[in-house]
């Protein structure tokens, strides 16, 4: 069939290496990412959850709230929950979503 002299087997040898030390570099370059998305992640999750906490504590301390603050809450839950936030924040916002809507805003 082939006749694999010595030469053509150092290639192929020198072609695997060469395809694991990609592998590795690439490997190390994507961890190197995903490290700070991650943090980010985590970052985002954080500042979402205080929002709506601390909304949620105005608006019961006020006994009503506005259709827009109500949207806009809404939308930041949708984003925590996108991002993996947990369903103690669904807890809150369903609170709100029970409250009466402020006619004057």
């Amino acid at each position: 069939m082939f006749n694999w002299g010595l030469l053509d087997f150092g290639a192929v040898a020198g072609a695997i290496m060469g395809l694991v030390g990609l592998t590795v570099w690439v490997v190390k370059t994507l961890h190197k990412i995903a490290n700070p998305l991650r943090e980010i992640k985590s970052a985002s999750l954080s500042s979402l959850r205080y929002s709506i906490v601390r909304a949620h504590r105005e608006y019961k301390q006020n006994g009503k709230i506005s259709s827009m603050a109500l949207e806009c809450v809404c939308d930041m839950y949708e984003q925590y929950k996108a991002l993996g936030g947990n369903g103690f924040i669904e807890t809150l916002l369903n609170e709100l979503l029970h409250m009466p809507i402020d006619s004057d805003s």
